[in-house]
C-alpha cells in the first residue's frame, strides 16, 4: 500500500477528537528499498515520514491546512519492507490557524519513528 491508504481511521487525540485508533499500512516492498547491507533490506526514514505526513494530510482535523514544516523527526527503531506499520496522530491546536500534529509510526516490534508536524492555513512563502 502507498501512504494516504491506510486500512484504519485516523488516530486522533487531544483537542481534535476521539480516543486513537491507529492508521495501518503495509510498508512497500519496492526494491530500491534494498539497503545498505545485501540480504537485509530497511526501510529508509524518509519514507516513514512520508507515512506520517501522509496520514496527517489525509486526517486534517479542519479543512483548508497545509504543512509549514516539520519541526522534529526521530528514527528509534528499523522498519522493514513488508511491515504492517500502525500510523497514530495527535491533533493540538497553537492559535487561530496554526496546529501541530504529533505523529508516531510503530512497527509490530515498536516503535520506529516519531514526528512534530506544524500545518496551517496559508502556505509558507
Amino acid at each position: 500500500m502507498t501512504p494516504g491508504s491506510g486500512l484504519g481511521t485516523a488516530a486522533r487525540t487531544g483537542a481534535a477528537g476521539p480516543a486513537p485508533t491507529p492508521i495501518r499500512y503495509v510498508a512497500s516492498l519496492e526494491p530500491v528499498f534494498s539497503g545498505p547491507c545485501e540480504g537485509f533490506p530497511i526501510l529508509p526514514g524518509v519514507s516513514l515520514l512520508d507515512y506520517a505526513w501522509a496520514s496527517a494530510d489525509a486526517n486534517l482535523p479542519v479543512p483548508g491546512l497545509c504543512l509549514r514544516t516539520v519541526d522534529r523527526a526521530r528514527f528509534t527503531g528499523a522498519a522493514f519492507p513488508g511491515d504492517e506499520l500502525s500510523v497514530e496522530l495527535a491533533w493540538e491546536q497553537q492559535g487561530p490557524d496554526e496546529w501541530t500534529c504529533a505523529v508516531t509510526v510503530a512497527t509490530p516490534r515498536g516503535p520506529a519513528s516519531s514526528a512534530r508536524l506544524r500545518y496551517g492555513t496559508e502556505a509558507p512563502r
